[in-house]
């Protein structure tokens, strides 16, 4: 049995194995191992790429009204107000997104949020719809489970946000604003999406799988009620995947 060369690492490894008999455990380094060139080559060069970008600076965002590339951050003005040094997950970009970046060719413009903008091009249909729920329903003590007041049981139908205003420091604000977060997203009355996945490796594609998901929400609907909905379903979906 090889193990890593490092106690730790090897102690971990044997956590739940039990040895038997003469069977001896040796402590070899990982690099011994042999492993497929391919793999070694991709290996070194993710290496030196995170070498790479642990040698690079961070930056800062600034200049809210310009457009900045990367290679100019360093030499802007003042950081925003709200905004802090960051270091961002190069790591993350593929290569030749990378390659842009350092060459200042890709930039970003940072600009401040309007929160009345951001709020009312949401739908001003839903805020009305939200500001009429005031007092309309509660939740039940033991489940959170939402209730229409006027009869004590679940309510025929909601739409816009059932609590318009949540005060965070009541026991029940969580089980509110997670209702508020579900009848929010529900106003279109549902969606759908088609979508591939590919399995690629050096050899090319190995597998190739299309999917397909479409749902329809009954409650929430900013267009209204539907009439057929026999056995009361917040909503349905049907989704199907074929591979080869």
């Amino acid at each position: 049995m090889v193990l890593p060369a490092d106690r730790q690492g090897a102690q971990s490894a044997l956590d739940g194995v039990g040895v038997e008999g003469n069977a001896r455990v040796v402590e070899e380094a990982l690099e011994s191992v042999p492993m497929p060139q391919r793999v070694a080559d991709r290996l070194a060069k993710r290496r030196a790429r995170e070498d790479r970008l642990r040698r690079e600076p961070s930056f800062d965002v600034r200049d809210h009204g310009a457009r900045l590339g990367v290679a100019e951050l360093a030499a802007q003005g003042q950081l925003l107000p709200g905004l802090r040094r960051i270091r961002p997950r190069l790591d993350l970009v593929p290569e030749p997104v990378l390659k842009h970046l350092q060459k200042g060719e890709y930039w970003f413009k940072v600009v401040p949020v309007d929160a009345k903008k951001f709020h009312d091009n949401y739908a001003k249909k839903f805020w009305d719809l939200t500001a009429a729920n005031e007092g309309k329903y509660e939740l039940d003590e033991a489940t959170c489970g939402l209730k229409d007041k006027a009869t004590g049981k679940n309510p025929d139908f909601v739409v816009g946000m059932p609590f318009p205003k949540v005060d965070p420091g009541e026991p029940q604000a969580a089980c509110k604003i997670a209702w508020n977060f579900t009848f929010a997203g529900n106003g279109a009355g549902g969606g759908g999406a088609t979508f591939t996945l590919n399995g690629i490796d050096s050899g090319g594609e190995f597998r190739r799988i299309k999917a397909f998901v479409h749902t329809m929400g009954y409650q929430g609907r900013l267009d209204g009620k539907l009439k057929e909905n026999p056995e009361q379903l917040e909503g349905q979906g049907v989704t199907a995947a074929l591979g080869r």
